[in-house]
């Protein structure tokens, strides 16, 4: 168990001052326990929210011994930037389907992704209120999976806006899961918190590899966000999730 370096009644300003510690670990913010959205219910000590997986490969890939994987922070959805990445999930799937800019590929792991989030503007109308995973998964005919680490202010009982990461893969997608950080900090205050989305991909001939999605905390030098980070890493190379000869770890 980390220690943690602040009391239960800190607040995130207080964190972002703290002295450099080992890890700014904070308690979520206070919940009671019931429903929180459609898919998320609340416990003593954070949220528990359902994974959202589906696929939509047509047809089985050809075995392969090897990958090609894209990571990319899209920014709420193309609804949360500046320049290209600004407006919205249609071009960024563009971008993703142009073989002048970006090779074909086999995996595709996604931060800050949205689901449900009521955007405002016509450059945001493809994110609106959508899925931004499945909408990803269905333009590019692969599988994914989508684990919630953030509800959003605009969310609430009776509509959920929430972001997180998603794993998408040309191969099927086998034992998908997510593991919530237990370090938190700063960005990662709001329930659920930081976590990863991890699988197995079967690459086919017996062939398979662990994958996981994430988006560790950010941070530099004595920032407490940079400890967090540290800690993150460390506890996701020791969760024992990847259970294949080779292993796929990426975000942002």
């Amino acid at each position: 168990m980390l220690p943690s370096a602040l009391s239960a009644e800190s607040t995130p300003s207080d964190c972002e001052a703290a002295s450099p510690g080992p890890a700014c670990v904070l308690p979520l913010l206070p919940l009671s326990v019931g429903p929180v959205g459609p898919l998320c219910t609340a416990r003593i000590g954070g949220l528990d929210c359902a994974l959202e997986q589906g696929s939509f490969i047509a047809s089985a890939p050809p075995p392969t011994i090897s990958l090609t994987v894209v990571a990319w922070n899209i920014a709420k959805s193309g609804c949360n930037a500046e320049g290209a990445r600004g407006n919205g999930i249609a071009p960024q799937i563009a971008v993703l389907q142009d073989r002048s800019l970006i090779p074909e590929f086999d995996v595709l792991l996604l931060s800050e992704v949205s689901r449900g989030c009521a955007f405002q503007g016509r450059q945001c109308a493809s994110a609106h209120n959508v899925s931004a995973a499945r909408v990803f998964a269905e333009a590019l005919g692969m599988a994914y999976a989508y684990g919630i680490e953030r509800l959003n202010p605009d969310g609430g009982v009776s509509r959920e806006c929430s972001e997180g990461n998603a794993l998408l893969s040309r191969y099927p997608l086998l034992n998908v899961d997510q593991h919530t950080f237990e370090a938190q900090c700063c960005y990662g205050l709001r329930p659920p918190g930081r976590l990863a989305v991890t699988a197995q991909i079967e690459l086919g001939g017996g062939i398979s590899i662990s994958a996981s999605s994430t988006h560790l905390e950010s941070g530099m030098g004595a920032d407490p966000g940079f400890f967090t980070r540290a800690a993150q890493a460390a506890e996701l190379a020791r969760i024992g999730r990847f259970v294949t000869p080779f292993a796929v770890v990426g975000g942002d």
